[in-house]
């Protein structure tokens, strides 16, 4: 599974550039017009509802939890963008929801997803041609003259469209449009199948397959007459801190990652730490994190097939939840994490913590710098902000933010706008001084 690093060229990480292509334009996906959101039980939850939705039945609201989309029971956002994908665009969908203790059945025709929009900037729609077919880009550029400094944004774990018209909180959005108010360039490439994408569903891919798509994205953004290349960085957030380090960039910012441990340490710390903010003791901690380790090393080290280790041992169900396949989640626990880091050309390096984070730890990220500056002396700078989580959005605290997320179902709060103020200082002061 493990793919070792080359220079100047592709082997896990994205090193390659050379001239794009062009394709035909990718048709927007078929859509409510509505935000769906993850929601705390099985199904999505409505998150933004336009005015301008033509209802045949009960309006749905902001708090309700779709069930069934044209007759196909829908447990996640990806479930519920597949169902809608297999219907016939302007046909009503029948859809099931729940509000409180009540189901509600309605209907809506089915319309071309709603586009994201900027505030004094530019948003482009463009389409990427691949060998597994076409992806979607997400430009956003400032209307002004010029050659001028770009980021590629590389979002985390998961299949989810790469633009978002509904909420300004969401981090990839957020930091993008603050980007380009600051006079950069941004890039988002949707990951296969997700979104307006075509291919093989994300979920079912190797990590190389989401490589692929952000290698040729780079190389596009980089052939643009608007983009200096030599002034073009890299921004991960969460697991887009693994997948992103590249060797031939200004520079790179990486925010919540994981890199100061092996993947299987941190799965394991992660389920500690979670397991305290959910209240159990120090007994029911440590059977649940042996019972992870054990389901882990089956499936992620020793490459037995998921569905196969629940059958023998159904106690790993709830341990091996994960957004994508076996492929990817074994790439990543194949990789020597920090060794990624300690690879890179020394191109300065910003890593950015929120204290309220309880996905990952403070730790991680100081590893992550502590990996970088043995090979590269003063090349990596940590920075924390406090009272930030996992998505950029404000909490007061871990818990408070677990509350919010586990428990309630909401991911995405207020964002932080110091997140922004970090990010476009960090870029603006490496543009300066890139060659």
């Amino acid at each position: 599974m493990s793919m070792a690093i080359r220079r100047n060229g592709l082997a896990l990480l994205l090193l390659a550039f050379a001239a794009p292509s062009f394709a035909s334009e990718l048709p927007r996906r078929p859509s409510l017009g509505i935000e769906l959101v993850p929601a705390a039980e099985p199904g999505v939850r409505v998150n933004t509802v336009p005015d301008n939705v033509r209802w045949r039945g009960p309006a749905l609201q902001a708090g309700d939890r779709i069930t069934t989309l044209g007759g196909t029971t829908v447990a996640s956002p990806a479930e519920a963008a597949a169902a809608l994908r297999a219907a016939d665009q302007g046909e009503a969908i029948a859809i099931t929801a729940v509000r409180g203790e009540t189901t509600i059945e309605t209907s809506a025709p089915l319309v071309p997803h709603p586009l994201e929009r900027g505030e004094g900037f530019a948003i482009d729609y463009a389409t990427l041609p691949l060998a597994e077919g076409r992806r979607r880009l997400v430009l956003t550029r400032p209307e002004s003259a010029g050659a001028k400094p770009a980021l590629l944004m590389i979002g985390g774990l998961g299949c989810y469209p790469a633009d978002n018209p509904f909420n300004p909180d969401e981090a990839q959005r957020a930091l993008t449009h603050a980007a380009t108010r600051a006079g950069f360039i941004t890039l988002r490439v949707e990951k296969s199948g997700a979104g307006d994408s075509e291919g093989p569903p994300c979920a079912t891919e190797p990590m190389a397959t989401e490589v692929r798509g952000l290698v040729a994205g780079l190389r596009w953004l980089k052939a643009r007459p608007d983009v200096d290349p030599s002034r073009v960085f890299i921004v991960g957030l969460s697991m887009g801190g693994i997948v992103g380090p590249l060797a031939a960039v200004a520079g790179l910012a990486f925010f919540e990652i994981v890199g100061g441990t092996s993947w299987f340490e941190y799965e394991l710390e992660n389920r500690r730490r979670q397991l305290g903010l959910r209240g159990q003791t120090a007994v029911q901690i440590d059977a649940a994190v042996r019972e992870r380790a054990w389901c882990l090393m089956a499936v992620m080290v020793d490459g037995r097939a998921r569905a196969e280790v629940i059958a023998a041992r159904p106690g790993c169900e709830r341990e091996l939840r994960y957004p994508l396949g076996d492929a990817y989640m074994q790439d990543v626990f194949a990789q020597n994490i920090p060794e990624l880091f300690a690879a890179l050309d020394g191109a300065p390096t910003l890593v950015v913590y929120g204290s309220a984070d309880f996905i990952t730890s403070r730790a991680q990220g100081e590893g992550v710098v502590a990996a970088i500056n043995a090979a590269h002396p003063g090349r990596a700078t940590f920075v924390e902000i406090a009272g930030m989580d996992h998505w950029l959005s404000q909490a007061a605290d871990q818990r408070a933010s677990f509350d919010r997320a586990v428990n309630q179902g909401r991911f995405i709060d207020r964002f932080h706008p110091a997140a922004a103020t970090v990010l476009v200082e960090g870029l603006a002061k490496n543009a300066e001084g890139a060659p």
